[in-house]
């Protein structure tokens, strides 16, 4: 297995992408998933959370990421993208979401590249990931459980209030009316 880390402070720059955004970092973290699903082309996204372990995860069915892809997710030099065209600030809700989480794993499928990563602070607060192979996929797309801390309050309790973040910031995905207009 593969580990990787850096000397840079991660919690300050981690901290001011964060500060960036006029939501609360649970509601970054979910929104950000959620548009790099979309970007992704998927067609199926699958919510969970788990109210007890305080763990979100979101899967698709989208082109997955490619080698490139997965290393500018890792990456806090990684640059914006053109929207539609792959992942977002390279995984900046993944990012974002160590000021309030312990752990980010993440698997991806695409036709050219299968991967993995571990993601966490170590005890000496260095950022680090190690490589793993996705075994929650059986078919392209990103899959990305992040376990939040038990010291936070998160904008959402359960289905509900994740339903309700998502009518707020995705109303015409959920609107029937205009997803009959858009298809």
């Amino acid at each position: 297995m593969v580990v990787h880390e850096s000397s840079v402070n991660f919690e300050n720059l981690i901290k001011d992408l964060a500060d960036m955004y006029p939501f609360d970092v649970g509601t970054v973290v979910l929104v950000e998933l959620l548009a790099n699903a979309l970007d992704s082309k998927a067609t199926s996204i699958n919510i969970e959370y788990y109210p007890q372990e305080k763990t979100l995860v979101v899967t698709d069915n989208g082109k997955g990421m490619t080698k490139d892809d997965f290393r500018q997710y890792h990456d806090f030099a990684a640059g914006l993208k053109t929207k539609g065209t792959g992942i977002g600030f390279a995984g900046v809700g993944a990012k974002i979401s160590f000021n309030i989480a312990n752990q980010v794993i993440t698997e991806t499928k695409s036709p050219s590249f299968s991967g993995g990563s571990n993601w966490y602070f170590d005890s000496n607060k260095k950022l680090i990931w190690e490589d793993m192979s996705p075994s929650n996929l059986t078919y392209f797309g990103t899959r990305v459980k992040i376990t939040f801390r038990k010291d936070i309050s998160l904008p959402f309790k359960n289905t509900d209030g994740i339903i309700n973040l998502l009518r707020q910031h995705y109303l015409p995905l959920i609107d029937e009316h205009f997803l009959s207009l858009y298809s």
